[in-house]
């Protein structure tokens, strides 16, 4: 049986070639080592600068927020000012009320002047 020269020659590599794509294989490393080493740079860039932007806008959500809490507390004291205030012209009403003399009868209509009881018809017209 023959041996084919060309098959004995393509498998057989010498020494020196091996050496060299073993150089050629080291220097792509390095070269695709250079580029992560770039890459994970970017990454640390592009994240502490999204951590900067969250935290100004997290600033800007606390100061709309404080300023929406202030404007509630505002609203909040002038509805309790309006409560109070409705609460205190009721009470001066009804006190008012109680002591609105009557100067007419309201049953007969006659003339009372801040008598107790209506001289006319005898019903109680003043407390």
């Amino acid at each position: 049986m023959q041996e084919n020269g060309l098959y004995g020659r393509n498998m057989q590599k010498s020494e020196v070639e091996i050496t060299k794509e073993i150089k050629n294989l080291e220097n792509e490393i390095e070269k695709l080592d250079d580029c992560c080493n770039t890459l994970w740079v970017l990454k640390e860039k592009k994240r502490m600068e999204f951590k900067a932007n969250m935290r100004k806008h997290q600033v800007g959500v606390n100061k709309t927020t404080g300023n929406i809490r202030e404007t509630v507390v505002v609203r909040n004291n002038q509805k309790k000012k309006q409560e109070g205030d409705i609460y205190q012209k009721k009470q001066i009403d009804q006190k008012s009320n109680r002591t609105m003399i009557n100067r007419f009868c309201p049953y007969c209509g006659a003339s009372v002047n801040g008598m107790r009881f209506c001289g006319q018809c005898g019903n109680k017209v003043n407390d």
